[in-house]
Parts: C-alpha cells; structure tokens; sequence
C-alpha cells in the first residue's frame, strides 16, 4: 500500500513537471506568436510561412503532449513515455542544437530571458520524464 501512494504521489510531481512546460509552449504559441509575426512583416513571405508552420506543429504537438500525459501515461502505457521522450527531443533538442548552430539574434536581456526559460523547461521536462519513467516500468510490472 505504501509503494502505491509512493507512485501515485511520483506520477503526481512527474505530471506537474511535464505539463508546465508544456502549457507553456502554447501559450507562447498562441499569445506571443502573433504579436512576434506581426513584427516580422518585412520577413520574405517564405519566411513567415515557416514561422506560421513551425508556431502550429509546436502548438499541435504541445497538445498532443498533455494528451499522452494525463491519458496513456497516467494509465502506465510504456509508448507514451517514449512518445514524451520523442516530444522532448523535438522541443528542447530542437532549440538547444538551433541555438549552438545558429545564433538567434536576441541580445542582452532578451537573450538572457530566452536561455533562460528554456534552459528551466527543458529541465522540468526532463524531470517529469524521470519520474515517470519508473512509474510505468513498474506498470508493466505488474501487468506482465
């Protein structure tokens, strides 16, 4: 009985540290990302069609992270944690390897804040796949 409310309590902190980032990710997307468009509109049109793209599939797949997480994840399904895990990489292995490849113009302040709030999201998200993970070994566990 303890082991269970141990794991209940894990999957608990795991699913707050998976959903901030996350929420976040779409709130950026939602609130942030016109205003920013909007401001690029000198951009070739090109250009802003890849911004447009790039703002709906991380939006979409923000989404679809919520939804693995407190659907299949809860639950203790193995493929979606490493639907979650795939998720992550886009995310933030996707900003990490963007930003020591190309530099992304911000400077002073800005960039600071941007480094930042990546660097704090791609370690919550990392720790609610951590704590995770474990839940849904023991899950299968006890399934098989």
């Amino acid at each position: 009985m303890e082991d269970s409310i141990h794991t209940t309590r894990r999957l608990r902190c795991a699913l707050v540290l998976l959903t901030v980032p996350l929420t976040f990710q779409i709130l950026l997307h939602v609130f942030v990302f016109p205003e920013h468009l909007a401001a690029q509109y000198a951009w070739p049109e090109h250009a802003q069609h890849h911004q447009l793209r790039g703002a709906v599939g991380g939006t979409g797949l923000a989404l679809c992270g919520l939804l693995l997480a407190f659907g299949p994840l809860r639950q203790g399904v193995k493929a979606a944690w490493w639907s979650l895990v795939l998720i992550g990489i886009a995310f933030y292995g996707g900003f990490w390897l963007a930003t020591a490849i190309v530099d992304f113009g911000e400077t002073g302040l800005t960039r600071y804040g941007t480094l930042s709030h990546n660097t704090l999201q791609t370690l919550m998200f990392a720790a609610g796949l951590f704590l995770s993970r474990p839940v849904v070994t023991e899950h299968d566990a006890r399934a098989g």
